[in-house]
């Protein structure tokens, strides 16, 4: 009995450890979006992979301020440096994207500095 009891539990305990993408295999991050990822399905622009792949990176985290604001949304980013909104996403091409990574508050924060309420999008362009 004893011998169950710690099966399941050990079941229970690693089973929302690792994600896959369907039928592909791919180990998903939940906050990154690889070459590998979205370089068979056919995307043109960032936008486009983020959108249909993670699109809860695209959610307003609500008002930081009495009126709305660009910021109220994450901001995206390129290579480490501050590009604007979301809407630069949709004007970078995939076939040069490395890797896409949603940055949470914190993190934004850490490496950008306080201006970015809402977090952001780290787009990694150019080597292998």
């Amino acid at each position: 009995m004893k011998a169950v009891i710690v099966a399941v539990v050990i079941a229970l305990a690693t089973s929302g450890c690792v994600t896959v993408s369907g039928a592909r295999g791919i180990h998903q991050d939940r906050n990154l979006l690889t070459r590998e990822e979205f370089s068979q399905l056919g995307y043109r622009t960032a936008y486009d992979a983020v959108q249909l792949l993670r699109p809860f990176w695209l959610i307003s985290r609500g008002p930081t301020e009495y009126l709305p604001s660009p910021k109220d949304q994450p901001q995206v980013f390129v290579n480490d440096m501050w590009e604007g909104g979301l809407d630069v996403l949709q004007t970078i091409r995939l076939d040069g994207v490395r890797e896409i990574r949603f940055l949470p508050i914190g993190e934004t924060v850490m490496r950008f500095g306080a201006g970015y309420p809402s977090g952001g999008i780290h787009v990694r362009i150019g080597g292998n």
